[in-house]
């Protein structure tokens, strides 16, 4: 498998999900097409080998966020290193910033095909 970003210095990695081709659930809450549900299936079996084989669990950004809430995509980066990958939640739409601080949802959305 390919990695979009691998931070090499932390041993981490971070995948850019554009939210058509990923099904972003915020936007994609209908019955998906073949090529969603094959890019689902890769990504799951990216997400599981990468898990399995590396002990990385992987952060994702989404294009929505990096669109149009990059301070929350910022912000998560930096925790996800400061925690050493090991963060609560792992989709930046789950995130949101008040007060200067990255928040995690009350509302999480759940991606059950992870």
């Amino acid at each position: 498998y390919s990695i979009d970003n691998y931070l090499s210095d932390y041993n981490l990695m971070v995948e850019v999900m554009g939210d058509y081709w990923h099904r972003n659930p915020l936007f994609y809450d209908y019955e998906i097409n073949d090529m969603q549900k094959r890019s689902l299936r890769k990504d799951k079996a990216k997400h599981t080998y990468i898990k399995k084989y590396y002990e990385i669990e992987i952060l994702y950004l989404w294009e929505n966020d990096i669109y149009h809430n990059l301070d929350v995509c910022k912000k998560l980066i930096q925790l996800y290193i400061e925690q050493k990958g090991m963060i609560n939640n792992y989709h930046s739409f789950n995130y949101y910033i008040e007060d200067n601080q990255l928040l995690l949802s009350n509302n999480i959305i759940n991606t059950a095909y992870w």
